[in-house]
């Protein structure tokens, strides 16, 4: 599968781990975990989630962070940075997973379907190790012309046989309609 170049994929990965922790930090949802006094365990994984919840669903916010750069990154970080205030972040589900690629499709009322490359060799290897279709709650995000997701994904649940023929279905009809989305603009 291509995912983002390795180098590329790092930078954004220390990127989006400081404005989530600098979301985290202006709306105390769990302990900060960005610096020298990182706690031990850090956070769980439902605080992380919020945390980027908050981080991606108002994803203006990035704007800010690139503003007041309060970790002092690089001008090229920053550039970089900014298409995270095109990204999605929504609930969807993972259909397919090639060699190349993954599609992800989201059931808000602007539902569509989505071309997803990995950040990385591992965000490969999960893709293509699990059973799909998979519920997951993410941030797509537009890099370099691409569409790639944020840090994790959590799995949420396996369908029933009923309610993955409605996924297909649905899947079949949102890309007969609209395409397959492999940028975000």
């Amino acid at each position: 599968m291509s995912h983002i170049h390795e180098p590329t994929a790092r930078r954004l990965c220390n990127i989006l781990e400081h404005y989530i922790g600098w979301i985290n930090r202006i709306d105390k949802i769990g302990p900060d975990f960005i610096g020298p006094a990182c706690p031990e365990n850090q956070v769980d994984v439902e605080q992380f989630t919020q945390m980027r919840r908050a981080a991606f669903s108002r994803p203006e916010r990035i704007l800010d962070f690139i503003r007041e750069n309060p970790f002092s990154l690089s001008d090229d970080d920053l550039v970089l940075a900014e298409p995270v205030s095109r990204s999605i972040w929504d609930k969807f589900w993972i259909v397919k997973s090639t060699k190349k690629f993954a599609i992800f499709m989201n059931e808000s009322p602007n539902a569509r379907v989505y071309k997803v490359i990995p950040l990385s060799d591992q965000g490969e290897r999960n893709l293509l190790s699990v059973p799909l279709p998979l519920a997951t709650e993410l941030a797509l995000i537009p890099i370099h012309g691409k569409i790639t997701y944020d840090l994790l994904i959590i799995i949420m649940i396996k369908p029933s046989t009923i309610l993955k023929k409605q996924i297909l279905s649905n899947y079949n009809l949102l890309k007969d309609k609209y395409g397959i989305i492999s940028s975000i603009t």
